[in-house]
């Protein structure tokens, strides 16, 4: 049988390949045949397809076996041999990719060139690979074993110990294993004395993580499992790095990707396993999360998301570092990343850092490790919350906290992420950051006066898709907005210490930075400070945790005065002086701001702040704590504590000040003002204080009546005692007492009638005043103005009017004035006030007044005047105005008042004109017009009544459907009703016509 030859594929498809189809056979070892044909990768618009690729080791090629391919003989290594007896169906051909068969490895010159364009292909074939099958290779020592087991293990939901030892396994007995041991074989386990093999194996189950002497077979074929040579090869960091599906096959036996990588994490495996498999397993299991393969996009993962999770592997030369990672790179194609060993590493090192940050200016050094970038960036947010697993082979969950400029991407952003293994752990404070020429975020972490790089460019796996931002950066959609200046370390090797809480010029003293630069970073430092605080005060899901470990890693020359401001507008006061914070975190954070950052604190500002409102107790201590040689009392802060309500912070003041302190007349002010409880006890405190110097004006006295707490007429009462005699209280001052604007006028008119007695003298204006008040207690105030008077203090008539318009309780104001004095003259405007009052009482009044009176005079202002009234009861009014006078005609206007209330209870005033004028009222066009124009919740149920009442006579014409159609708020209801109603008089009078002929 003559050997296979490749036909050439058609050079015009650039994204022709060739597929393996396997030819089904019952017979295990009968000959395997295959077909080969063409296959165009561009055709399917980036779905997956359903052939299968192969990820394998070839081995050795010294014992070639032959397979038949389009009928010809074709060699091929042991172990692909194996691989394909194991996948062959027994009824159905099956598909597959395969490198060694689907691209021509021969050594002619057409040959070497179709390699070189098949192989850049290979990330697009496992990417849009039905699935990517994993051969381990076949059930050599134990492996099909191996990987049941491993499969047992990620279907446990809580793997007891009892449960290991039942199996014959110990789960954590690989720990005990040092990379380069020697595995002993299964016969040379000592298992004559069971107990003391069971004793070992429990030992070790139970957290004994000392070396043993013995493994359990099952150990043993675990560990020659993990370390056949696919794990080793660099290419399939590429292979499974794309795929979306995985299953792993060993020998006769097959699980998924996802039950493999599950069962490793079970494993519970040491350090040398984890940083060997770990980045692979990483990859495996994060195969289903990974979007549908598009096609346009160069590849998945780029050189700085590569060099972010693996720069501080191993290397013979600091070169393999780079190198060994560019075919698995998207930027393998790039310019100027071709290997070069002739260049000196810091060359090398300055040309990568530059291709991955386009734009940017990169500085090296020869023997430093650390580069500086000098590039454009946008802080989005910093890590809130880490979170990291062992099992998850050094995954890290992280929470972003979207700062203030990055608020719109929580739509489009998910906030919590899941990083892979990154060459240094997150931790919570670190900065995300968008830096110039990245489609990914980055991590960076402040470092005293600039930024360190943690990783360039994130590959980030999240339950939602992440939305890339370049596009919009490179539209000019968003700015960047900073200047920054970045140290990126590569170690020379994994020991090399890496620079902490070090300034730039300590770690690279040769780097070129201008003055004008540093103080950019710094602004820039103090900004991301900012925006992290506003995250941490303002969010109940901020650890202060983070805040403190960027307080840390913050240099001095950082400004601090605007988080010191932002602290002291954002935490809120207590709400009651005996009630504990509920925000110990904000209590935490200014404890560590003062405790890291106390030189920057604004003392006074602070002092005065932790004295407002309720007062900071607990703020005040702190600032004591920290700041105690250094705080001065000023008079405004003397002022924020006398307006609090905690007398606590008064006295805080005091002791720790005393003689220092000045209480002046605007401190007294504050004082007088303040509503709380505790109100007159601090003023009492800072009047002793200051004794004789201070002198009380009448100005105090009206603040204090103004008061709207419920410890005014005390505080009006300390003011007079104080004050003595000396003191005036003018008439405008007794009308501000018994006045709607004093909270307590009962108890302060006692106040003031204990203090001035007989010299208090009640005008005309303060009964008025008194007569007018809408508060409950008015007729006790009167009645106590009444009784200071005596018998012959007059009322004079404009007290009949307030009190006949007050909203509260006009009746019984009424009745006390009507008690003084029973002949008190009524007038209309009384009247008027009475029917138009809005509160709840117009009736009441009305019905006082007519008690009074037979014969008063009830004009149509005053019927409009209770038609109109805004209130719930003007239905009542009216009632009661058309019981005093059954004659009382209804006209037009006093209906077209009524058709325009809007109150719940218009309807009602509307009936009770009906009731009473009966077929009397006139209906016009313009009352429709007006009540088509009404706004109100029950202005159809008004057209309704008039309907009810006027259903034939009522003009529906043209103007009033356009003043219907013109309603702000009901134009379609109101429109639909007067067109039904105009139709219903359309067809009545046809009908009428009908009749006549």
């Amino acid at each position: 049988m003559h050997f296979f030859v490749y036909p050439a594929l058609p050079a015009e498809h650039l994204y022709m390949t060739r597929m393996v189809h396997l030819l089904p056979d019952t017979d295990r070892n009968a000959p395997i045949e295959c077909k080969l044909s063409n296959y165009d990768l561009s055709v399917g618009d980036g779905q997956s397809h359903i052939y299968e690729a192969l990820s394998y080791c070839w081995e050795s090629e010294d014992k070639p076996k032959s397979i038949i391919l389009n009928g010809y003989k074709f060699s091929v290594t042991e172990n692909l041999f194996s691989a394909l007896q194991h996948l062959r169906d027994r009824q159905l051909p099956r598909t597959l990719w395969i490198d060694a068969i689907c691209i021509n490895q021969g050594t002619r010159e057409n040959d070497i060139d179709e390699k070189n364009k098949q192989i850049p292909l290979m990330r697009k074939i496992y990417a849009q690979a039905g699935c990517v099958i994993v051969w381990l290779g076949d059930d050599r020592e134990d492996g099909e074993n191996a990987l049941r087991w491993i499969n047992h293990l990620a279907g446990q939901q809580d793997q007891s110990v009892e449960t290991s030892i039942e199996y014959g396994w110990s789960v954590t007995s690989i720990l005990d294993m040092e990379e380069g041991d020697s595995i002993p074989d299964a016969e040379d386990q000592n298992t004559e004395d069971p107990a003391e093999d069971d004793q070992s194996t429990r030992s070790s189950v139970e957290g004994d993580h000392s070396k043993t002497d013995s493994m359990t077979e099952h150990d043993v074929a675990c560990s020659n499992l993990l370390q056949r040579d696919w794990f080793r090869r660099v290419w399939v960091l590429q292979e499974v790095g794309v795929a979306r599906y995985i299953n792993v096959l060993c020998g006769s036996t097959q699980i998924s990707a996802h039950a493999f990588a599950e069962g490793l994490a079970r494993l519970k495996l040491p350090e040398p396993f984890l940083s060997r498999l770990g980045p692979v397993t990483h990859l495996i299991k994060g195969a289903p999360y990974r979007p549908k393969f598009d096609f346009s996009s160069p590849g998945i993962l780029s050189l700085g998301e590569l060099l972010g999770m693996y720069r501080n592997y191993r290397a013979t030369l600091q070169h393999d570092k780079i190198y060994a990672l560019l075919g698995l790179s998207t930027d393998a194609s790039a310019d100027g990343l071709k290997p070069n060993y002739n260049a000196p590493w810091h060359h090398v090192f300055r040309e990568i850092t530059s291709h991955i940050f386009p734009g940017s200016s990169v500085q090296t050094w020869e023997d430093r490790a650390s580069a500086v970038v000098k590039t454009k960036g946008w802080i989005m947010g910093h890590v809130g919350h880490v979170k990291s697993s062992m099992g998850e082979f050094g995954r890290q969950e992280i929470t972003c906290h979207f700062h203030k400029s990055a608020f719109s991407l929580r739509e489009t952003w998910p906030s919590d992420w899941m990083l892979p293994a990154c060459a240094e752990l997150v931790q919570e404070g670190d900065l995300i950051c968008h830096l110039q020429g990245q489609s990914r975020p980055s991590i960076l972490r402040l470092r005293n006066d600039h930024f360190s790089l943690l990783s360039p460019s994130l590959w980030l796996r999240s339950k939602d898709r992440i939305k890339s931002l370049s596009h919009a950066f490179d539209q000019g959609q968003l700015d960047y907005g900073h200047d920054i200046t970045i140290t990126w370390n590569i170690p020379m090797d994994e020991s090399a210490t890496k620079p902490k809480g070090l300034k730039l010029k300590q770690i690279t003293p040769e780097v070129e930075q201008s003055l004008n630069e540093i103080e950019l970073q710094l602004e820039i430092i103090a900004q991301v400070m900012l925006e992290f605080a506003n995250r941490v005060l303002n969010s109940r899901t901020s650890p202060v945790k983070a805040w403190e470990n960027t307080l840390k890693q913050c240099g001095t020359d950082v400004s601090m005065s605007e988080i010191y401001k932002l602290a002291m507008k954002v935490i809120k006061p207590k709400r009651h002086f005996d009630v504990i914070s509920k925000e110990p975190r904000h209590i935490d954070f200014i404890d560590l701001l003062l405790k890291y950052r106390g030189e920057s604190a604004p003392d006074i500002e602070m002092l005065r702040w932790a004295c407002q409102d309720y007062g900071h107790s607990e703020f005040l201590d702190l600032l004591f704590k920290h700041r105690a040689e250094s705080l001065l009392i000023t008079e405004e802060v003397l002022k924020a504590a006398a307006q609090n309500d905690s007398e606590f912070n008064v006295i805080a003041l005091l002791e720790h000040r005393r003689e220092r302190l000045l209480v002046s007349e605007e401190v007294l002010k504050v004082a007088v003002g303040n509503p709380g409880s505790h109100a007159p006890g601090n003023l009492e405190i800072l009047l002793q204080h200051a004794g004789k110097n201070l002198l009380i004006s009448e100005e105090m006295v009206k603040s204090a009546i103004e008061n709207p707490g419920q410890k005014s007429g005390e505080i009006v009462e300390i003011l007079l005692k104080y004050g003595g005699k000396d003191l005036s209280i003018s008439d405008e001052t007794v009308r501000l007492a018994v006045g709607e604007s004093s909270s307590n006028p009962l108890w302060i008119w006692n106040v003031l009638v204990q203090h001035r007695g007989e010299d208090l003298s009640i005008s005309e204006e303060i009964i008025i005043t008194a007569a007018g008040n809408s508060k409950n207690y008015a007729p006790d105030v009167l009645k106590a103005l009444f009784k200071h008077g005596g018998e012959d203090l007059s009322i004079p008539e404009g007290a009949v009017k307030a009190a006949a318009g007050c909203r509260s309780v006009p009746h019984r104001i009424l009745e006390v004035l009507f008690q003084h004095r029973e002949n008190l003259p009524i007038s209309e405007e009384a009247i008027k006030a009475a029917a138009g009052n809005a509160g709840h009482y117009p009736h009441q009044a009305l019905k006082v007044l007519f008690q009074q009176r037979e014969n008063l005079p009830i004009s149509e202002e005053v019927v409009k005047a209770a038609a109109g009234n805004p209130g719930y009861f003007a239905h009542e009014a009216l009632k009661v105005l058309f019981r005093y006078r059954e004659n009382l005609p209804v006209s037009e206007e006093v209906v077209k008042v009524a058709v325009g209330l809007t109150g719940l209870l218009a309807p009602e005033a509307l009936e009770t004109l009906f009731e009473h004028g009966g077929e009397n009222i006139s209906i016009s066009e313009e009352v429709i017009q007006a009540a088509a124009r009404n706004d109100g919740d029950k202005s159809v149920q008004i057209m309704q009544i008039l309907k009810m009442h006027r259903q034939d006579s009522a003009v529906i014409s043209q103007a009033v459907l356009e003043a219907a159609s013109e309603n702000p708020k009901y134009a379609s209801e109101m429109s639909f009703f007067l067109n039904n109603w105009h139709s219903e008089q359309s067809k009545a009078g046809d009908n009428s016509l009908g009749k006549c002929d």
